[in-house]
């Protein structure tokens, strides 16, 4: 990059900054509800610095979480890096603009109770369609601002994770008990959870967590590609919780090498509710009447699978290899 262009690319992020120090200071003193901190991180990687390229278009939301005991909002969106590096500089609060309104839709569906969305998404297109910051960018100087101190739990590091071998006994227990029925085993997992102590319940979140961040996979990539036909951020975390529900040999030879695998992976079974077991068995063990923290929110800081700008580990396939790699495991699916 030439030192004129880094200059650019400079003095657009200055933009972006002020923008930012703007809208802080300006709907600081706001109030929307029940919550009590938002912050909206904008990233703008070039994907060529990536180990595979991404290049997702303004407004994509890459990811998003309510957590109900701070009171607090975060969400990731991206900007992408060639249209902002492309476009001329008085351009660049359209595009901020654009990607910050875009993520109404999503944001909405965290159908977080008493948040006036509505009211905030207005005032957030009035401020940003305004000129003001533009006359004295010197009045939105950044304050000082402890993102731990302000929104990270304090309890969460006296959680435990639960002891691997642990995770994968209760896992094959819950495929005994169901008989092997994905569809049921979710809720004997459940029902299994439920009795353990809450630190335990907590522990299988943390490192469920774990599994699934460890299944981020080239190899898992591709069975997923194969299994289901198409790939999405949805479907591929989704996947890697229905792989974890096949047991742990299973899971570790999908890492490993696909081809390997001895099973058939139905894909009209779903791995979703996987994700939501350990707070169902919370809730079942306090009663319905408890309203407290869930084991989600309690370790969300600790351990998240939802930064999907992370890449997979492995060495990524191409397409021209794809089928040479992947050739046993492909004959055992008809391509959809």
């Amino acid at each position: 990059m030439t030192i004129e262009a880094t200059e650019k690319a400079a003095n657009k992020l200055n933009i972006v900054y002020t923008i930012s120090h703007y809208l802080g200071k300006e709907m600081s003193a706001k109030k929307y509800g029940n919550i009590e901190k938002i912050i909206c991180i904008m990233n703008c990687y070039d994907p060529n610095f990536s180990s595979i390229a991404k290049d997702w278009e303004t407004g994509t939301v890459i990811g998003k979480k309510y957590i109900k005991r701070n009171k607090f909002l975060e969400f990731s969106i991206k900007v992408n890096h060639a249209e902002l590096m492309k476009c001329p500089q008085d351009e660049v609060p359209d595009i901020i603009k654009k990607a910050i309104l875009k993520t109404y839709f999503e944001i909405r569906d965290l159908c977080i109770i008493d948040f006036k969305i509505d009211e905030f998404y207005s005032d957030l297109e009035s401020l940003l369609s305004l000129s003001k910051w533009k006359a004295n960018p010197e009045d939105y100087i950044q304050e000082n601002f402890d993102y731990e101190k302000s929104v990270k739990p304090q309890s969460e590091n006296s959680f435990k994770a639960m002891k691997e071998g642990e995770f994968w006994n209760v896992i094959k227990d819950s495929i005994k008990t169901s008989r092997g029925d994905i569809n049921l085993q979710t809720d004997c997992l459940i029902n299994i959870l439920a009795r353990l102590r809450e630190e335990d319940i907590i522990g299988f979140e943390i490192t469920l967590r774990s599994m699934i961040k460890k299944a981020n996979h080239v190899n898992v990539l591709a069975l997923n590609k194969i299994v289901e036909g198409t790939v999405t951020d949805d479907s591929f975390l989704y996947f890697r919780a229905k792989l974890i529900l096949l047991g742990k040999a299973n899971f570790y030879q999908a890492i490993k090498d696909p081809n390997q695998l001895d099973i058939i992976i139905n894909s009209d079974q779903l791995g979703e509710e996987l994700l939501s077991v350990a707070d169902k068995a919370f809730t079942n063990k306090l009663g319905t009447n408890y309203h407290g923290e869930l084991p989600r929110d309690i370790i969300w800081n600790l351990i998240s699978y939802d930064d999907l700008s992370e890449d997979p580990k492995g060495i990524m396939w191409q397409e021209t290899e794809f089928k040479g790699k992947y050739a046993n495991v492909l004959a055992l699916y008809p391509q959809k």
